[in-house]
């Protein structure tokens, strides 16, 4: 479950993001729809761990993005879809980034075993 509660940004002369709450639930497939500028991007960022709130806090499965052990397999986002080629369609990107995520999780999973071993 997402749950950003009671999230502000506030940069020198301007907030962009005031007092947001909401939760999605799992499985939910959620996009933020509104004029540019009005804070989508912050708080993608903010949710995401890539940058601080000036108040409030955002959990994922209960807890922090960054603290997940890992991250990619409790949720994802593409901030910026300039990067994507513009050959390529959702599905078979969405499939590469799966594929990578469960091999980084493996290894993740192996260091930890092998950690533990070796102590």
């Amino acid at each position: 479950m997402l749950t950003p509660h009671q999230l502000t940004k506030r940069y020198v002369h301007r907030t962009v993001v005031t007092d947001l709450s909401f939760t999605v639930r799992p499985s939910t497939v959620t996009g933020f729809l509104s004029p540019n500028g009005t804070g989508k991007s912050t708080t993608m960022r903010i949710l995401l761990g890539l940058d601080a709130p000036t108040r409030g806090h955002a959990t994922v499965s209960g807890r922090s993005y960054a603290a997940h052990p890992a991250p990619l397999t409790e949720g994802g986002a593409l901030l910026e879809g300039r990067s994507v080629h513009p050959g390529r369609t959702a599905s078979p990107g969405t499939a590469l980034l799966a594929m990578l995520v469960r091999t980084a999780a493996t290894l993740t999973a192996a260091a930890i075993v092998l950690r533990r071993r070796v102590v």
